[in-house]
């Protein structure tokens, strides 16, 4: 499986939203009976004759066991009880013959995965035994908030779909239960919570359940999390069941090996993958572990009980890497009257969990607080002696930190005299630097001159020396480090003084990885997020002509996830210490990769703790400006003038950028020539390289030669060459085969994304389409190493293509690539883009709000095209009120609404005025076409007998029949069908024809619609859809055609309910 796919199965985990689905595959090992053995068993009981067993049996061969059980049941509604209970004692006495403890299996791995929730299928329970979570049913979930079932409390709760063994009567195990189940409205919007907000892992799941396949069909087309299964290699055979796993159940395989490790292994190191992050560049092949000491919790002798209860607490806390809950513990502990009567040795040990609990979270001046008070009774301590050094170090106390590692030379051994060196080079190198906010600045410091540089390296290689071998990166003499906790703190305190002091990151991350492997703290990830995004920022602190951004992303999205794990933890106050100490390295990332929501999203929990930051408020004050294209002007006040007027810029060069998209070139341009009058109004613009590059780009795409040829030698002579710019020096002498072969050349020469994005931007300014194109085969054909976010580039290729009004393209790569769009964001966007289309206006709750949430982050124009999409959500679905509803808040908010909306409520409601509102997008339905197909129709037999005998069943509908129907009279027949389908496409056509014409029976047949109970409207899966249209391109789209292929799709997907 590819790395990125576990990079995405690990943010779902960190983020509260992985659900391991569990099959019976994973109760395997416990050896207990199949649902053919149950039914054996308990037709034995029943003793039928022996005939019955015989075609009880043919049918457990062929394995139809629903059959088998309708047989069993014997058509008695009482039996159902019976059976249920049947089979929870078969299950029961199965258990108990087994001694679990001694069976290896993988629910001894899913109770690690903490943080997720757990859905089952298994009535047996091993996953409530293993787990200890709390089960909670899907109806509990009716009206909850989304947000609610995320919360830290419902971590390891786990839901069983078909009942649990304890509570036989919700054993969901005959055809009627599971019609019970599965056929509510209820269960249907119960679970398209869970399959819409969290990413699912099968395991154990062979996915052959015939009714929850078709549930997970039935909502394939709403909005969803990616979904996942583990499978052993060998179904890879079965590429039928793959396929349509992957394109009609949007659930993506995961494979496996099990001929090599067995499928408990297999699966134990899938979890292992999920839980932890790692790095596949960095080789532990040779890292030599020492053993690690059992923990054991130290029993506390005191009379008091509340105090023996409270300090329990505290070290259970401790030991699961839950600081914040210790400290609350301790402080009731300080707090409570019997602190004073109990003994100095209890005391202590309250002080120290607080020293470790502030030293874990880097509240570095309260741990130091709390260790000098006990230094004196504990200084005989070698455990405490190296928590106290590494604590007095982080707090800037180097030289005390080095004396008592001194004093303790022959305690500490081998760790001690590395900590006492790290010290001391602490003290010479941040000898002048002072604290900010509690902390030392290291990895953000200005850039070292070479010549510190070369000095710096000669003495991190007598260092390294001393303590590593260069090849393999393990400690010398490593037995002299006794355990593997010391063993565990030499190497982080390693990485320590290579990130922070040498600036060796690629050396840090070999230490980390290695501190990691021996004890999985969340700490690491803080330092390896540092360190990835110092290594990706290395060619722009140390290069001179960066106009480009010279970043390596992958190690970016490294150090994004790192960050992202530590901000993860269930701890309220540890996740808090991450946001305080590694937050604004976070919003630096978030920065640079222009993920402008997440950075906006995130601010105010970072913001908080980094006050007066000028950095952290120039890049919140970017991102407003070129994302939500306005500006905070509290927040510049303070900005020394050159900065005020970069962002000023920025703001209207990024709205010149946004009218360029909507394809409004003259606003566009008023904002160019505002961004170019703002920079030039400062005098001292021609020295400030951020103002003047985006001064050359306002300069060249408002085609102003002379000015942009003055610019690009002041820019020449202050920073050097460029080769883009003189690119576009011969793009604006309409040389364009120069600037093309320029342009092309560089990006043969570096086949970079940025060189890429800059080709591409030359294609699409003169929207030469098909060398767009060609250049996207060229990288996945050539350079696909160079796509750091497949997302974003399958994402780009989607959307230009539906630009450039190729649908055929566009529909042919999302059949082909639709799975990589792990972006939500742009997924929906090229979703919604891909449904209007193919008029697929289904799920309109959930698109709304989809879109409201957009609200708050975009600019007042993109709010005014959310708007318009929401009011044609709510007219196809003739939620007329809610239409209008929006068009008052639109007017309210914008000032202005679309005049296609105008009054459009009324025109489906009632007679039009002889004012028009429709547009000629939309064909119109010919009414004179449908009044001469009447005529010949109610001469024919096969049209009359049309719905005779669907009484009570179910039948897709088009429109053009409806409307001959309610023409010819037979709405007595068309009330009598259980329920209708009409597609959106047919609706559209109808509406269309509405707007544009009054016509009779335009009119009646568009008010049965919005009247009649059992009409759904409906499209098919947007996948469903775009893989027809793609296997038939004979086939022209348009919205006549459209009708027709929603029914072909819907019916394939819906063939078992359809007539």
């Amino acid at each position: 499986m590819d790395e990125k796919e576990f990079s995405k199965l690990r943010e779902a985990y960190a983020y509260n939203q992985l659900v391991p689905v569990i099959g019976s595959g994973i109760s395997f090992p416990f050896h207990l009976p199949g649902w053919g053995e149950l039914i054996y068993k308990i037709g034995l009981n029943k003793h039928f004759s022996v005939d019955k067993m015989d075609e009880i049996n043919r049918l457990v061969d062929q394995a139809q066991y629903l059959d088998a059980i309708d047989l069993l049941l014997d058509g008695k509604k009482k039996e159902e009880r019976k059976i249920q209970n049947n089979v929870a004692e078969i299950i029961k006495g199965a258990k108990n013959s087994i001694n679990s403890e001694k069976v290896d299996n993988n629910y001894i791995d899913l109770s690690e995965l903490k943080k997720s929730r757990f859905l089952t299928t298994n009535y047996d329970e091993y996953l409530n035994d293993f787990i200890q979570g709390k089960v909670v049913y899907l109806s509990e979930f009716e009206g909850m908030d989304v947000n609610l079932f995320n919360r830290n409390s419902y971590n390891g709760s786990i839901i069983p779909l078909h009942g649990t063994i304890s509570r036989p009567e919700t054993i969901v195990f005959s055809r009627k239960s599971y019609d019970n189940l599965y056929d509510t409205d209820e269960f249907e919007a119960e679970f398209q919570f869970l399959r819409q907000s969290y990413t699912f892992l099968f395991m154990g799941f062979s996915f052959d359940d015939e009714k929850f396949r078709q549930m997970f069909e039935k909502l394939s087309t709403r909005l969803n999390a990616r979904h996942y299964i583990l499978f052993d290699e060998n179904e890879k055979k079965n590429v039928k069941k793959i396929d349509e796993l992957e394109n009609r159940y949007h659930v993506h395989p995961i494979f496996y090996n099990a001929a090599r490790q067995g499928h408990i292994n297999a699966i134990r190191e899938i979890i292992e993958k999920i839980i932890y992050f790692e790095d596949v560049d960095i080789d532990l092949s040779y890292l030599k572990k020492l053993p690690v000491k059992e923990k054991k919790i130290k029993k506390t002798k005191t009379s008091n009980s509340r105090i023996v209860n409270l300090l329990k607490k505290c070290k259970l806390a401790l030991a699961e890497q839950k600081p914040g809950q210790a400290i609350k513990c301790a402080r009731k502990i300080l707090s409570s009257e019997a602190f004073r009567k109990i003994s100095q040795e209890e005391k202590n040990e309250t002080y120290h969990i607080c020293m470790s609990s502030y030293g874990m979270m880097k509240k570095i001046r309260q741990a130091a607080k709390y260790g000098d008070i006990i230094y004196e009774s504990e200084k005989n301590s070698k455990v405490f002696i190296i928590e106290y050094a590494q604590i007095l170090i982080n707090n800037g106390q180097w030289e005390k930190a080095a004396n008592i590692l001194e004093e303790n030379n022959e305690v500490c051994g081998k760790l001690g005299s590395l900590l006492k060196d790290i010290a001391r080079e602490f003290s010479v190198v941040l000898s002048d630097k002072k604290m900010i906010n509690g902390k030392y600045r290291v990895y953000d410091e200005t850039p070292w001159s070479i010549e510190k540089m070369k000095k710096r390296e000669s003495e991190y290689k007598i260092f390294k020396e001393k303590y590593v071998s260069s090849v393999t990166y393990n400690l010398l003499k490593v037995e002299s480090y006794e355990t593997g906790d010391n063993q565990e703190i030499a190497y982080y305190w390693l990485s320590i003084a290579a990130g922070q002091l040498f600036h060796q990151h690629e050396d840090a991350l070999q230490f980390l990885y290695r501190a990691y492997e021996i004890s999985k703290k969340a700490s690491y990830y803080e330092e390896l997020g540092q360190n990835y995004l110092a290594i990706a920022e290395e060619k722009i602190r140390y290069k001179k002509d960066n106009w480009l951004f010279q970043i390596d992303k992958s190690k970016l999205m490294k150090a994004k996830e790192c960050f992202e794990l530590a901000f993860s933890e269930e701890d309220r106050m540890y996740r808090n210490s991450f946001y305080e100490n590694c937050g604004l390295a976070y919003l630096r990332v978030l920065f640079l990769l222009k993920l402008d929501y997440k950075f906006q999203k995130c601010y105010s929990k970072v913001s908080k703790y980094y006050k007066d930051e000028i950095e952290l408020y120039k890049m919140k004050a970017e991102v407003d400006a070129r994302y939500s294209y306005k500006i905070n002007y509290s927040l510049i006040q303070t900005f020394p003038d050159k900065d005020k007027i970069y962002i000023k810029a920025l703001q209207q060069y990024s709205l010149a950028g946004l009218y360029d998209r909507k394809d409004e070139p003259e606003r566009a341009s008023i904002y160019r020539l505002r961004c170019i009058a703002t920079i030039k109004k400062y005098k001292g613009h021609s020295n400030e390289k951020s103002l003047i590059l985006i001064l050359l780009d306002a300069l060249f795409f408002e085609s102003n030669r002379e000015e942009f040829l003055k610019y690009k030698d002041i820019y020449e002579k202050n920073f050097g060459n460029e080769e883009i710019y003189t690119a576009f020096e011969y793009e604006l002498s309409d040389e364009r085969d120069n600037s093309e072969r320029i342009l092309s050349n560089a990006f043969k020469k570096n086949p970079c994304v940025e060189n890429f994005v800059i080709l591409r931007g030359f294609y699409l300014r003169y929207k030469d389409w098909n060398k767009v194109f060609i250049l996207y085969k060229e990288v996945m054909d050539r350079y696909k190493e160079i796509i750091y976010d497949v997302s974003d580039f399958y994402g780009s290729y989607i959307y230009f293509a539906l630009i450039a009004k190729e649908l055929r393209l566009a529909i042919n790569l999302y059949v082909k690539y639709w799975r990589f769009l792990d972006n939500v964001d742009a997924r929906i966007e090229i979703e919604e883009f891909l449904k209007n289309q193919v008029m697929d206006f289904s799920n309109y709750k959930e698109r709304v709000e989809e879109k409201k949430k957009t609200f708050p982050y975009v600019p007042k124009l993109v709010k005014n095209q959310v708007y318009q999409d929401i009011i044609r959500l709510y007219l196809t679905n003739y939620k007329l009120d809610e239409a209008k509803q929006s068009l008052l808040i639109m007017q309210k908010e914008i000032g202005e609404s679309d005049s296609i909306f105008n009054n459009v409520c009324d025109i489906l409601q009632c007679r039009q005025s002889e004012e028009k509102y429709a547009k000629e997008y939309i064909p119109q339905i010919s009414v004179k076409k449908m009044q001469s197909i009447l005529k010949i129709a109610n001469r024919d037999e096969q049209f009359r007998r049309y719905c005779l005998g669907k009484k009570g069943k179910r039948m897709i509908m088009s429109v053009e029949m409806l409307a001959l129907m309610i023409e010819g009279e037979r709405i007595d027949e068309l009330e009598q069908i259980e329920k209708i389908y009409i597609s959106y496409a047919g609706v559209m056509n109808l509406q269309s024809s509405l707007w544009q014409m009054e016509d009779r029976l335009v009119r009646s047949t568009n008010y049965w619609i919005m009247q009649a109970d059992n009409v759904e409207l409906f499209a098919p899966s947007l996948i469903g859809i775009c893989t027809w249209l793609d296997e038939h391109p004979e086939i022209d789209i348009n919205h006549i055609e459209l009708e027709a292929v929603q029914c072909i799709v819907f019916a394939e997907e819906r063939r078992e309910e359809l007539e």
